[in-house]
This record gives C-alpha cells, sequence and structure tokens, in this order.
C-alpha cells in the first residue's frame, strides 16, 4: 500500500514538472528584439549559448570576459549570427569583474549603453568551481571562490543597476547564476557551495529592494553542465565527489542556457532543470519568493512530502562517504 501511494506521488510529481517545462513557454524573439542584454563569463559555456539565443532573436548584446582573444572570436561568431547586422551590435569587453576597483567596469558599462541603449537584461554567468575536501583547500582557493562567483557578481550588479532602472522592456531583469550545491553542501564543494549559498541571500534581498523599481531577479540553479569549466573542475576532484555527482546526470549548455532564459523571461525566481533539481529546488525554496501559481501551489502541496527524498538522498551520500573515504584517512 504505502509503495503505491509513493509511486503514485512520484506519477503526480512528474507530470506537473513536465507542464511546468513544457507548457510555460516564451516567445525569445517577442522578448529580446532590440532589447540589449548584458552578460558576465559570456564567452564559454552556459553563458556563451545565452548570448547566442539572445543574438539569433534580435538582440544587441554586450559580454564581459577576461580572455581578450576568446572575447574577439565570440565577437565575431555572435556577429555572423545576427538577424538584422545593420542593427545589432555585438560588444566585447575585457574585465575582471572581481576586482573591487570598478572603474574599469563602470567605464565598459557606460561605453555599452551609449552605443546599445539601457541594459534590459543583466545575465551574470561568469564564475569558477573548486572541488576539494575542507583540508585540501587553501585559504587563498576560498577568497578566490569568493571573489570570483559572489564578488564578481556584486560588482556587476552594482555597476549596472543605474543602466537597469532605465530599461526599455516591461521590466529590467537580472539573471544570477548559483547551483545545485548553492543550496545544500556537497562533500568536496565547502569553498564553492558557501560563494553560491550567498548568491542566493543576495539575490533575495534584491528582488525585495528591486520590486518597486519594476526590476525582477531570477536565480539560475543549474546541475552539472558539460562545460570547459566543469571540465577544469575535475582536475583534482575527490572521487567521493564524482561518485555524489554522478547521481544527477550531466546537461548540456544548450539545455541549460535555454530553460535558464525561458524562465527568467517568464519572471521566475527559481530557475532549474531536470527531475532531480526539480526536487531539490522545491524541497528547499522555503523563504525564497514565487511569482507563479503553479510553482507556489508545487511548493505547498510537495515540500514536506520531498523532504523524504531529500532524506534518502543524504543517506545515500553518507553511504558513499563511508564506502570509500580512505583507509588511511580515517587513522590521522
Amino acid at each position: 500500500m504505502i509503495l503505491t501511494i509513493l509511486a503514485l506521488f512520484i506519477i503526480i510529481v512528474a507530470i506537473i514538472y513536465l507542464y511546468e517545462c513544457w507548457f510555460c513557454s516564451v516567445n525569445f524573439s517577442e522578448k529580446l528584439n532590440k532589447h540589449h542584454v548584458f552578460i558576465t563569463g559570456g564567452t564559454k559555456g552556459i553563458g556563451l549559448e545565452i548570448a547566442k539565443i539572445c543574438v539569433k532573436n534580435g538582440a544587441n548584446v554586450t559580454i564581459v570576459a577576461r580572455d581578450q582573444k576568446c572575447l574577439e572570436k565570440t565577437q565575431k561568431d555572435l556577429i555572423s549570427m545576427a538577424i538584422d547586422s545593420d542593427r545589432q551590435k555585438i560588444q566585447t569587453f575585457s574585465v575582471d569583474i572581481s576586482n573591487r576597483q570598478t572603474l574599469q567596469l563602470e567605464k565598459v558599462r557606460s561605453d555599452a549603453e551609449s552605443n546599445s541603449g539601457p541594459i534590459d537584461l543583466l545575465i551574470c554567468c561568469a564564475g569558477t568551481a573548486i572541488a576539494r575536501t575542507f583540508d585540501d583547500c587553501s585559504l587563498d582557493e576560498y577568497h578566490r571562490m569568493m571573489d570570483i562567483n559572489y564578488f564578481g557578481t556584486v560588482n556587476t550588479i552594482k555597476t549596472c543597476l543605474p543602466s537597469l532602472k532605465k530599461s526599455q522592456m516591461d521590466n529590467g531583469r537580472i539573471m544570477i547564476f548559483s547551483s545545485i550545491a548553492g543550496v545544500f553542501g556537497i562533500y568536496g564543494y565547502s569553498a564553492y557551495s558557501a560563494a553560491k549559498f550567498a548568491l542566493i541571500g543576495l539575490a533575495e534581498s534584491l528582488d525585495m529592494e528591486l520590486r518597486p523599481y519594476n526590476i525582477s531577479v531570477t536565480v539560475s540553479f543549474p546541475p552539472d553542465t558539460d562545460t570547459p569549466g566543469f571540465a577544469n573542475e575535475q582536475q583534482g576532484k575527490p572521487k567521493i565527489t564524482e561518485l555524489i555527482s554522478d547521481e544527477g546526470g550531466l546537461f548540456t549548455p544548450e539545455q541549460v542556457a535555454k530553460k535558464s532564459l525561458k524562465d527568467c523571461l517568464n519572471n521566475q525566481f527559481i530557475s532549474t532543470i531536470g527531475f532531480n533539481g526539480f526536487v531539490v529546488t522545491t524541497l528547499c525554496s522555503g523563504m525564497m519568493p514565487c511569482r507563479s501559481w503553479l510553482q507556489c501551489l508545487i511548493q505547498i502541496c510537495l515540500m514536506s512530502p520531498l523532504r523524504a527524498f531529500g532524506l534518502h538522498f543524504l543517506y545515500s551520500c553518507e553511504q558513499i562517504v563511508r564506502k570509500n573515504f580512505p583507509k588511511s584517512m580515517k587513522s590521522e
């Protein structure tokens, strides 16, 4: 009887999730055409895929990253995808957004705004990850995670907010990229998870502060995504972390970019992809804002029952740690 109820519950959750994914669509061209999209970390991975979608739907795109060669190649590729090459402006700038002296970033924002108009959509996608146990991770690496993932996002939003307040869209939009590891801590991610957790607190506060200005905030919680950054993350990654991460599967940057952008343009606060991501973000939604009656209903009905799934997953993680923890480390 219990198994029957559990199976029925899983089917209901799956149906609700599929409805949310398939039927809550958005017309990208209508939302993006002739608007100004400002993207950090837009030369690779998810950020690049978002840039491609925006350009193909008529947006003016400004990309900020550090690598000048990557920026030049990205600009050339995006210009070739423009649907109106005479009108669309594709701009790229080399800036280290983690630098607390934001004069260079402010100059970039001013130049971009003068060429493409006020920023309508700000995509904070620049970030990096490291997978190390607490003992193996240096203090410098903890600071680097915060500098790039958290303070880089703070610096960008602080700099671009005056422009967003002048948005020509129905409302200005900010999308912040956290992670599934930003809603629950995972073995080997103490430095990375902490920085991504911080972004959620930032986003929740901003959402409340910026509503009077008609600016919406979206947080994307991508799972493992097949990007150059993910490939770099594998270097030195603990075996236990790999085994736990494998439970969630691997998504393409195209999939994550399309779903994140769709949710942002639909003014959702939470954006995720995949059934595991749906379960985790629903379970951890807590005091996060909610602008969709469907998501409100899902969270109210499922948050408590999903606690059982969460506890089962945490138990599975504990078993992985127990079975694979090096014996030599136990004796220390």
